[in-house]
């Protein structure tokens, strides 16, 4: 992409206003310590090997108000 290209395509995110930049929804976003139980039950579940990593000992929860993601 050329420099053109880049200054069009942020001139375009400028004008497109409030909601077009993700910071808005980054800054909604909390990290948390969860604890082992929890973080086993989302990971067994939604990760697509199905089973938590041995050795495990920190688990943290992305949370967007107080729904864990």
């Amino acid at each position: 992409m050329s420099a053109a290209g880049v200054t069009a395509s942020t001139a375009a995110l400028q004008a497109a206003g409030p909601g077009s930049s993700p910071g808005a929804a980054l800054q909604s976003l909390r990290v948390v310590p969860v604890s082992f139980h929890v973080a086993k039950s989302v990971v067994v579940c939604h990760h697509y090997l199905h089973s938590m990593p041995g050795g495990t000992k920190l688990a943290f929860g992305v949370f967007l108000g107080a729904r864990l993601m």
